[in-house]
């Protein structure tokens, strides 16, 4: 097979476990035959290449989404495989595979900055969903992509991990880098990154309850990514400087003999998707603590002392038995070699490249989708009557129709300004894709408009700033999500604050001229509510046309520059990349239904440069090519 592998998020050093897999996997499948193409970050080439240690080809990944979408349909691939959380694009042009290896920020959103978090809400599940074939590493992290997603069980693939060959060689004593780290005669090994999940704090806390039990030469060992600054602060804090050392991240050849020389592993995460540390003691015999639960416990089958993670004093128990009894450590000892036995890289490549091969084959059918039995309630707030005669055509039972803001009880809801109208058969094509998707930010479909469409289908969230991707008349936000944006649902269902209606107030025209001012506002409303929603949210898009769209704004409305001002700033402060189009005004054009652009190229020229100060080189490119063709 000719497999793309898109690890734009990949950056040496920075991704944890995951780039023990990710080497293993993309080293198994070149050395199996597989030809890859690889799409990087140009900054990640060299290390890409020495991580395959195989010839492949590495291609930069571009900048804009729909680039993406046209190299993988046009480089004669067979299958793409996303190795690092999420499907991209979500809508591919061919069989793709994407490996998931856990669902923490549904457990722990507030482990994650708000960047973080949105990223992951916007594209964790449509990627479980849109992919052919979702790959994971233990049967907890497939439990709950299942049952958070409603992903059919059959599309999951357990591939499980292994360990790295430093784990599987004899031992040839620590040398000088194992000597240098002066490391104490008893100690507990914490491998991991200095990150929240981790739960360090419980086990500097559970060490400091072991010294006040008799256990005051015992010591913490911990190494790892991330910044380490909190942690020595709060060790300080606790009086235990001279009992924890923190060594940061080491090379990995002087790992294993940090197990060795340990007591036992301790290792009281929160959340794994896996938990190699776990995996990688067993193999050198180094007895484990764990948590309790999850898929470290899984890891371990019964071949560790569990702790509930969230116990100081649990943790400090468990540890206490495996220093006190011998027979215990013995025991842990022997069977957790056994277990590390059913465990390797070359069965998780192996059942890697079963399942890529299988949706690759011609004529695969995948299981089909998992569906919520219930039908939603659409709320439509409706500011004309030609709007309301449409809705009032649908054969669709479940439409409440609102004229401003009173009650709304809709598990969707929509907005038609006088002007707009909903096609035969909108409102049942949106709640069977809610139906599907019933987690989803917003489902939108095209859009008419005179002689046109007004939309873009399939969704790329990095096209966003290329112009608004959907019309409003089109769009059906979830309730959640359109609260969330600022469009606020009131005690009794009332959309009561945030900004006015899109398209919907504020115009007002001249009786001389015809021209309306303030219109324009609506647009950047619009793509306002389409930016927060989309950012944090799952995106459906529909082929189909749902809707006419009839808003007011039109090229003869006043404040044009204004409306093209204003959407700059708020385009550069979401993506720090303002396109030609924009910058120029073709997109605010097109919004009032005209051609053109609203300055000369030169100007567009100088203005683009200053405004995306820290992507010239990007602005200067689209700007010779005369900017992207969408």
């Amino acid at each position: 097979m000719h497999i793309a592998v898109n690890v734009r998020h990949y950056l040496k050093g920075r991704i944890g476990g995951q780039e023990n897999y990710l080497q293993a996997i993309l080293r198994g499948l070149a050395r199996r035959g597989q030809k890859l193409t690889i799409f990087a970050q140009p900054s990640q080439f060299q290390a890409v290449r020495e991580m395959v240690g195989a010839p492949v080809e590495v291609w930069a990944v571009p900048e804009e989404g729909r680039a993406m979408l046209q190299a993988i349909g046009g480089g004669g691939f067979d299958l793409l495989f996303c190795p690092l959380h999420t499907l991209e694009p979500l809508d591919p042009p061919i069989p793709s595979a994407v490996m998931i290896p856990d669902l923490q920020h549904e457990f722990f959103p507030a482990y994650f900055d708000d960047r973080a978090l949105q990223w992951r809400c916007r594209n964790y599940e449509p990627s479980a969903r849109n992919a052919s074939v979702v790959l994971t590493c233990s049967e907890f992290s497939k439990r709950t992509i299942v049952e958070r997603y409603g992903v059919a069980a059959e599309k999951v693939v357990v591939c499980g991990h292994g360990v790295d060959v430093e784990f599987l060689a004899q031992p040839a004593g620590g040398g000088p880098p194992a000597e240098a780290m002066a490391l104490p005669a008893e100690y507990l090994y914490f491998p991991a990154f200095y990150w929240p999940h981790k739960n360090h704090a419980n086990a500097f806390q559970a060490l400091k309850l072991l010294h006040e039990r008799g256990h005051g030469e015992l010591h913490l060992v911990c190494t790892g990514g991330g910044d380490w600054a909190p942690a020595q602060a709060l060790v300080e804090g606790m009086g235990l400087s001279r009992r924890v050392k923190l060594l940061g991240r080491v090379e990995g050849s002087v790992v294993p003999e940090l197990y060795r020389r340990s007591r036992g592993l301790l290792f009281p995460t929160l959340f794994e998707g896996f938990g190699i540390p776990v995996l990688e003691a067993m193999q050198l015999g180094v007895p484990v603590v764990t948590s309790r639960g999850g898929a470290a416990e899984e890891v371990a089958g019964g071949c560790a002392v569990l702790v509930e993670a969230g116990d100081p004093a649990a943790i400090a128990n468990g540890v206490e038995s495996v220093l006190a009894d011998v027979g215990l450590r013995r025991r842990l000892t022997e069977a957790g070699r056994a277990r590390a036995g059913l465990f390797s890289w070359d069965r998780a490549v192996d059942r890697t490249l079963e399942a890529l091969q299988r949706v690759a084959a011609v004529g695969y059918r995948g299981p089909a989708q998992i569906e919520v039995t219930e039908w939603p309630v659409i709320s439509v707030v409706i500011c004309g009557e030609e709007a309301a005669a449409s809705v009032r055509r649908q054969d669709y039972p479940h439409v409440e129709m609102l004229c401003g803001v009173e009650g709304c009880s809709g598990a969707l809801v929509n907005v038609l300004r006088d002007g707009d109208e909903w096609l035969p058969g909108a409102a049942a094509m949106v709640a069977q894709a809610w139906r599907r998707s019933p987690r989803a930010g917003v489902i939108y479909g095209l859009a008419r408009r005179g002689d046109g469409v007004v939309g873009r289908v399939p969704y790329v969230y990095e096209d966003l700033n290329y112009g608004p991707v959907w019309a409003g008349a089109a769009a059906f936000y979830g309730r959640a999500a359109f609260e969330g944006a600022g469009w606020l649902l009131g005690e009794g269902g009332g959309l009561v604050e945030g900004p006015p209606l899109p398209y919907g107030r504020g115009s007002t025209t001249d009786s001389r001229t015809g021209s309306r001012t303030g219109a324009g506002r609506g647009a950047l409303d619009e793509l306002r509510l389409a930016l927060r929603v989309a950012r944090g949210h799952a995106v459906v898009g529909l082929t189909e046309c749902l809707a006419v769209w009839g808003h007011d704004f039109s090229l003869h409305d006043e404040g044009l520059e204004q409306v093209r001002d204003e959407a700059i700033e708020l385009i550069l402060e979401q993506f720090e990349y303002v396109p030609l189009e924009w910058i120029d005004g073709r997109a605010v054009l097109r919004l009032a239904g005209g051609t053109g652009a609203m300055s000369g190229r030169w100007p567009s020229l100088l203005r683009g440069l200053a405004v995306n100060r820290g992507r010239r080189q990007r602005y200067w490119h689209d700007w010779r090519q005369g900017g992207a063709s969408r």
